[in-house]
C-alpha cells in the first residue's frame, strides 16, 4: 500500500487567439509555459503503520497515482523538514535524514519524538513531560539547550516561528490509542522550565504548524484556523478552511507559497481506518483530495 510524498503541480492553460483580415492586429504571443514547481511548493506525507516493519515514503505528482521515487522506512512516528530542506523521519529513538535528492543525510540520535524545526535550525522534540529544544551541530549531533515542562499533558504537536515563539498543542491519552486534544499554547522565545504561556487558546484543539512567514495554522472547531503572523490569540482565527463534517485533523502542514495540507480521519473510527490527505491551494478554501489510505504524517518544504 503506497502513500507518501506528494508534490503540488501547476496546471497550464492554453490561450487561443484568432486573426482577422488585412490590417488586423497580430495575434498576441502565447503565454509562457509554467516552470515545474520549486521546492517551496512541495508537500509530503508518510504512510502510517506500527513502530516496526517496512513501509514506504513515496513521491507523487499532485492527484496522480504514478509514484516518481520511493524510500523504504521501518517504523517511524512522523516526518519534518529542517531549514536546509533535509527531510527527517522519526524512528522512535533516532531520526533518519534524507537530502532533497533522496540521498541519506545520516542519523540523528534523539530519544524524544520529533515535533518541528524552526528557521534557525533548532529542533523541537517531545518527551513524556516536556518539549525539549536542541541545537543540531556537525555530524547531526543534537545538544539539549532547554526544556519546557508540560506535565501532566503531552505535547502532541508543536511548531515555532522565525522569532522563536513556540506553539504547542497538548493532548492526553484517550480511548484506545487515540489522544484527546486539549488546548494550544504560545510560549515566548527561550522559554524554559515551568514557563507560563503568553497565550492559551482552548478552542484550537489539534495539530499546529507555522509557515515561513510566521502564519499559524491549527485545528480549530472542526476546521483549519489561520492566524496571520503576530496575531495568534485566545480568540477566533483570521480565517478558516473547512473540512468534511464528522472528521478530525490528525496532522497539518503549510509551505512558503501558502499551500496547506491536512490529514483527516472520520470520528469515531479505528486506528486502521483510512485517512485522507487534503490540499488547499494558496488563497483557496476548497480542498482537493490527494490520497486516501494509511497516511500518518504530513509536512512541507519550509
Amino acid at each position: 500500500m503506497k502513500h507518501g510524498w506528494f508534490i503540488g503541480a501547476l496546471a497550464a492553460s492554453v490561450l487561443c487567439a484568432c486573426g482577422g483580415g488585412p490590417g488586423a492586429a497580430p495575434a498576441p504571443p502565447p503565454p509562457p509555459v509554467p516552470s515545474p514547481p520549486s521546492l517551496s511548493a512541495l508537500g509530503y506525507a508518510l504512510e502510517s503503520g506500527g513502530r516496526s516493519g517496512p513501509r514506504m515514503l513515496d513521491e507523487y505528482p499532485m492527484a496522480s497515482a504514478a509514484s516518481t521515487r520511493s524510500f523504504q522506512e521501518f517504523g517511524g512516528a512522523g516526518i519534518r523538514f529542517d531549514p536546509s530542506g533535509t527531510l527527517w523521519s522519526d524512528q522512535i529513538g533516532s531520526f533518519n535524514g534524507y537530502h532533497p535528492d533522496g540521498s541519506s543525510a545520516g542519523t540523528m540520535n534523539v530519544q524524544d519524538q520529533l515535533r518541528a524545526f524552526d528557521a534557525r535550525g533548532m529542533l523541537y522534540a517531545a518527551s513524556c513531560c516536556s518539549v525539549n529544544v536542541y541545537f543540531v551541530g556537525i555530524g547531526n549531533a543534537a545538544v539539549l539547550l532547554r526544556s519546557i515542562t508540560t506535565t501532566p499533558s503531552f505535547a502532541c504537536s508543536a511548531a515555532a516561528d522565525g522569532a522563536g515563539n513556540l506553539f504547542v498543542s497538548f493532548c492526553t491519552a484517550g480511548p484506545g490509542v487515540f489522544s484527546i486534544w486539549s488546548n494550544l499554547d504560545e510560549y515566548a522565545p527561550n522559554a524554559s522550565g515551568a514557563a507560563v504561556p503568553l497565550v492559551t487558546n482552548a478552542v484550537a484543539t489539534g495539530p499546529v504548524t507555522v509557515d515561513a512567514a510566521g502564519n499559524v495554522y491549527a485545528a480549530y472547531n472542526g476546521s483549519i484556523g489561520i492566524w496571520q503572523a503576530g496575531t495568534f490569540s485566545a480568540g477566533a482565527p483570521d480565517r478558516t478552511l473547512p473540512i468534511a463534517p464528522g472528521n478530525t485533523i490528525t496532522d497539518i502542514a503549510a509551505d512558503r507559497a501558502g499551500n496547506v495540507y491536512a490529514v483527516t480521519r472520520a470520528v469515531p473510527s479505528s486506528l486502521s481506518a483510512p485517512r485522507t490527505l487534503l490540499y488547499f491551494a494558496a488563497g483557496s478554501a476548497s480542498a482537493v483530495t490527494l490520497q486516501s489510505g494509511a497516511i500518518g504524517s504530513v509536512t512541507a518544504v519550509p
